[in-house]
Order: structure tokens, then C-alpha cells, then sequence
């Protein structure tokens, strides 16, 4: 998992800064023998967006499941805020507290639904830290309405399609199935399960990818939730076809770790547009990697680089890497 800033992408301070463009844009290769200088490109990595929609419901404390749950979190989103802009989201919604008393609350506050607390953004893990330290675990399980929530002021993207748009993710951490609306925060029904699927299905047809953590699903009495966390898993585009489980606050930590390290993108935006993608030429640590190639790069829009493979298995795996972009005369071989 990358430990510094540079985000596995190697040190900054080995790339040459941009030079003036020589190479005409567009996408035909106008390139003149005499006339055209190859170039260094700047290459930033694509920084993601996730979203951690944490369960605050009544078994976490109950289940001594909340305090470990804090302690990972703000872990995780100080050990890796240079490298992911980090957002949170609580269920039930946070005011429920103060609407009622009791594992599960008092009155409707119980399947309130939960809402984005810490909106996703640069440096918020000190933010996260104090808004978890402030928060309490009471209430059913709004997972449907929250994610639906979620959706709509996480999801959509209105932006220009040339644009660079940062990848897009969701950690939903529970201990349990819905239980609302229709379970009135107690008990689990079909129509919540199904609504909850729906919710996934629609953050992933956003192009927003859900991962799901579970815990303390294994045993025969809990067969039934990690069913419905396995259906939540396959939905939510990631390739899981399972959720991952936990039982303590050591193993949550390690997979938030891996998931993140897993979301840290390996899309690298150019300053500037190549003509072609068959005149960029990319090195990681000297060797080159191939356009088109399973385990090299593609090319997204006028001026996305998307590593693929074991390329981006190279830069995701915590380790200092050079990576070196040019833009060259010639089409490259």
C-alpha cells in the first residue's frame, strides 16, 4: 500500500517539468522530420473520491463494534489523505441521537436515513476524526435510504466530457441486513434487501463503485447477512463477488488498506494533449509499457493515460517507482 504523497507514482522531482508544445494537436500524426522535438509530459495520477458510509446502528456498540470501527477509520483516512480525497457518511443520520433512547431509539428516529456528514474533499481527515469522536452507535439500519442518499448528492457528475473525472467509490462498513423502512428499524424484509440492491445498482450504473465490509458474518446464524452483503458485493462493480469480512478493529484495518490501495487510481492525466496515442511512449522505473498492451496503458479521452495490468499493479504496490512520460516524433514501437 503506497506510504507517502507521491501515491505510488514514484518522486515527483524525477519528472522534467513540461516543455513547450512542438508537436501540433489534434489527432492525426502531423509530425514533420526537423520540425518536431520529442518532449517530457507531465503526468499527474487521477486522485479518487471515496465516500465511507459507516453503520452506526444500535448492535455496533452493543456488539463492541462502534470504538474499533472510529479507531480504523481515522487511521486509514490519515494514513492515506494525500492519496485519496476521503468523505463520510453516518447511519442512521447523525441528529438521530438526540430523537429518542434505546438500542434502537424512540418513535420513527431509529430508520432515519443517514446522510454525508464529511463531504468528500482534500485533507478532511482531521474533520472525519471530529465528527466521529462527537458521534454515538444507536438505531436500526437505514442502508436503502441512505445509499440512496448517497446517489444523489455523491453520484451525479455534470461536467464537460472532455473533462478529467476522479474515480468514484464507496465503502459501506455494516454489522447487519437493513432493517428500514419497512422493518421499522428492528427486524430485516425482502423489500428492504431488494430496495438496498436497487441502490447499489444505481450507484454503479453512476459510475460509482460500492465495496462492502461486513462484520462478524461468519457462523451459522449469521448466514443470512453475509448472503445480502454477497449480493451487495457483486453489484457494486468493483469484481468482488463477495463482501469482506471482519471481526475487530486489526482486521478492519487491513481491509480498508487493501481497498483503498485497490482505488488508488491509475489514470494519469497529461498537461497537454498528445496527436496521437501511438507517439506517447511510457517507461515505469526504464522498462517500456505498451499501448494497448494487457499489462500496459490505454488511452481515455485526448489526454488520459489508464495503466492496466500488472503496469498499474507496479505503481499501486507501495513501492518508490519512476515513471516516465514522452511524447516522441515517431510513432512508437
Amino acid at each position: 500500500m503506497p506510504g507517502t504523497p507521491a501515491t505510488g507514482f514514484g518522486n515527483p522531482g524525477s519528472q522534467a517539468p513540461a516543455l513547450p508544445p512542438t508537436v501540433p494537436s489534434g489527432n492525426g500524426p502531423a509530425l514533420q522530420e526537423g520540425v518536431c522535438e520529442a518532449q517530457r509530459a507531465h503526468a499527474n495520477p487521477v486522485t479518487p473520491d471515496m465516500l465511507i458510509v459507516l453503520d452506526r446502528s444500535g448492535s455496533m456498540e452493543d456488539e463492541g463494534r462502534w470504538a474499533p470501527s472510529v479507531d480504523a477509520v481515522r487511521s486509514v483516512t490519515q494514513e492515506l489523505g494525500d492519496a485519496i480525497r476521503f468523505g463520510l457518511a453516518l447511519f442512521p443520520n447523525q441528529d438521530m441521537a438526540m430523537n429518542g433512547g434505546g438500542l434502537f431509539g424512540g418513535g420513527g428516529a431509529s430508520c432515519t436515513p443517514g446522510d454525508v456528514v464529511v463531504p468528500v474533499g482534500d485533507a478532511t481527515a482531521g474533520m472525519i476524526g471530529t465528527t466521529l469522536d462527537a458521534a454515538t452507535s444507536r438505531g436500526g439500519t437505514p442502508t436503502a435510504e441512505t445509499l440512496e442518499a448517497v446517489l444523489s448528492s455523491f453520484g451525479p457528475v455534470d461536467l464537460d466530457p472532455d473533462a478529467v473525472v476522479n474515480p468514484r467509490y464507496v465503502l459501506l462498513v455494516t454489522d447487519g441486513q437493513p432493517t428500514c423502512p419497512a422493518g421499522g428499524g428492528a427486524r430485516t424484509t425482502p423489500e428492504d434487501v431488494n430496495r438496498s440492491n436497487a441502490a447499489i445498482d444505481a450507484l454503479t450504473q453512476a459510475d460509482v463503485q460500492t465495496y462492502v465490509i461486513g462484520y462478524d458474518t461468519a457462523g451459522p446464524e449469521r448466514v443470512d447477512l453475509a448472503a445480502v452483503l454477497d449480493g451487495f458485493a457483486q453489484r457494486g462493480g468493483t469484481g468482488d463477488m463477495a463482501h469482506r469480512p471482519v471481526e475487530d478493529a486489526a482486521s478492519l484495518i487491513e481491509e480498508l488498506r487493501s481497498i483503498t490501495a485497490s482505488a488508488i487510481s491509475c489514470n494519469l492525466a497529461l498537461d497537454t494533449a498528445p496527436p496521437a496515442p501511438e507517439y506517447v511512449q511510457v517507461l515505469i522505473d526504464g522498462t517500456q509499457v505498451k499501448l494497448g498492451d494487457a499489462d500496459g496503458w490505454e488511452m481515455e479521452g485526448d489526454s488520459v493515460i489508464r495503466l492496466v495490468g500488472a503496469a498499474c499493479d507496479t505503481l499501486s504496490d507501495g513501492g518508490e517507482h519512476l515513471l516516465e512520460v514522452s511524447v516522441e516524433c515517431q510513432i512508437v514501437e
